[in-house]
């Protein structure tokens, strides 16, 4: 009987295990290297957005103050004898909240100026500053402004804060004025400066002409950027953050924070490449962890293909045995050959499952990237088995329905993403976040009493209820709460009693942190 040629059972099934490992493995790796980017991304424009509000919030309360202040400075001017002495100490005893401060009578007519070297040789008193158009403006309409920065007579970029001066029987009697060089040592610089931020990330503001004002880098001030095409986005008078390509090709993750008060806004940028080395690292730390895994279940995978090819080779022998010479012989052999299916699915399974476990993405919600139910499920097993000591608390978006219907369900998502993220960013480092299901999440929080429980639950709901979502506004969740008892011996105690108080939130009004131990 002729040979027949061809390559060898065993050979085939190690290069299609040798295959279905590998490149399991490299997809999965390529799967979680695209979730880290994306939480990466989420992470520098949520940082970005809440840097910038930052120093927005800081930077009005400063303008505030220093707005009282001259109007303590025109106050004092129009109900008490002033002369230059007094102008120069009111200077000093406000330390570097002003570059300069003077005073106007009702003409434009420079009356007091300290410090008195300010005004160069073009400006001292006596000199009329009718002309300057904010001096003008100021004297015109008679009432408190802050103006956008502009280059003075002395070629400087400054703000201005005027006030008016009425003497004690309602006369007015001209303007009192601080003035702040963008470009010089003051409060409101220091301010801004003092948010300085790392990571090749940079910050600045921009006034609504789209003049940069303040910058990290001062080489740019006085720069305008309004032709720029971040530049619509940014002065739309809202705040919020965006991934953007600037003018020299380089992608941005860009947030910004608009100024009502000032009609200013001010921006924080990171390079987007400020990813690339967290990338790199986390591909190799994979590659490192993984191959030798990988090579312990090719050994095991190459034995066990061996065993089983002989089974295959005894059941060709026993073909061939079975046919000789053109006649059928009897041959007796016992060939189990039912059982070596059934060893092979069962192989393919166990190859599967292994290769599942090498990987947690099984473990988290699709949507969010938190553990899902069943690491849920597996989590407070182990908690309640092992008697740690926890709270558990669920929640659940108020209304939800009412939010897919009115913005749609992408949106909807974007909104269960959000709260996921902010629930993940209140975990310390052994607590643990879960969706639960639908637009329901749990917190397990490890070594905590009751009444911490509650007061993170309520700071929780307190943000959520006023920090604007997804859908431009804030959303309100309802939330129940318990820790494990001495006498539970299943999780399903716990969570019948959490579930119990989260009703009990529901069922009166919403918006609300229950304590099951209270009802």
């Amino acid at each position: 009987m002729p040979k027949h040629k061809g390559i060898k059972l065993r050979y085939i099934i190690s290069i299609l295990v040798l295959f279905a490992i590998i490149s399991t493995t490299f997809v999965n790796m390529y799967t979680s290297n695209l979730l880290f980017q994306e939480t990466l991304s989420e992470k520098y424009l949520n940082k970005n957005y809440e840097y910038a509000q930052k120093i927005a919030y800081d930077t009005t309360l400063l303008i505030d103050e220093l707005e009282k202040n001259i109007k303590n400075l025109a106050s004092t001017i129009g109900s008490e004898d002033f002369d230059q002495a007094y102008m120069d100490q009111w200077l000093l005893a406000n330390g570097n909240s002003f570059n300069s401060i003077f005073s106007t009578d009702e003409k434009g007519v420079l009356l007091w100026l300290s410090p008195i070297e300010a005004g160069g040789d073009l400006i001292k008193p006596g000199t009329n500053l009718s002309s300057d158009k904010l001096i003008e403006k100021a004297l015109l309409q008679k009432r408190p402004f802050v103006s956008h920065p502009y280059l003075s007579q002395t070629g400087r970029l400054l703000l201005l804060i005027s006030y008016p001066i009425f003497n004690g029987e309602g006369q007015y009697k001209g303007t009192a004025n601080g003035t702040i060089y963008m470009e010089d040592s003051s409060s409101l610089n220091e301010l801004l400066k003092s948010h300085a931020i790392q990571d090749n990330s940079s910050s600045f503001v921009v006034d609504n002409s789209g003049k940069i004002i303040f910058h990290t880098d001062p080489s740019n001030i006085n720069v305008n950027v309004s032709e720029y095409p971040i530049m619509d986005i940014i002065m739309s008078e809202e705040s919020g953050s965006t991934k953007f390509v600037g003018n020299l090709g380089i992608e941005y993750f860009t947030g910004y924070a608009y100024m009502p008060s000032t009609d200013w806004v001010v921006v924080s940028q990171t390079p987007a490449s400020i990813m690339d080395q967290p990338l790199q690292d986390l591909f190799k730390k994979m590659i490192f962890h993984t191959l030798p895994l990988i090579i312990i279940i090719l050994v095991i995978s190459f034995f066990i293909t061996n065993r089983l090819s002989n089974s295959i080779t005894k059941l060709a022998e026993y073909s061939r045995n079975s046919i000789k010479d053109g006649k059928v012989h009897e041959v007796r052999q016992k060939i189990t050959l039912n059982s070596y299916v059934k060893e092979v699915i069962q192989l393919y399974h166990d190859i599967q499952e292994h290769i599942l476990f090498l990987t947690e993405q099984n473990q988290k919600d699709g949507l969010t990237g938190i553990g899902n139910r069943r690491m849920f499920d597996s989590q407070i097993k182990d908690w309640v088995d092992s008697k740690t000591t926890f709270a558990l608390i669920i929640l659940d978006i108020d209304f939800f329905k009412k939010v897919n219907d009115t913005y749609g369900h992408l949106v909807g998502d974007d909104v269960i993403k959000y709260l996921a993220h902010f629930l993940q960013e209140q975990c310390g480092k052994e607590d643990r976040s879960f969706r639960y299901g639908g637009e329901e999440f749990i917190l397990l929080l490890k070594d905590i009493t009751l009444d911490q429980a509650y007061e993170r639950a309520e700071n929780i709901r307190k943000y959520i209820a006023e920090t604007n979502s997804p859908t431009g506004k804030p959303i309100n969740i309802s939330l129940g709460i318990t820790v494990l008892n001495e006498n539970d011996t299943h999780p399903k105690q716990i969570i019948e009693r959490a579930d119990t108080a989260l009703y009990y939130s529901k069922q009166h009004g919403r918006n609300q942190a229950t304590l099951y131990e209270n009802i």
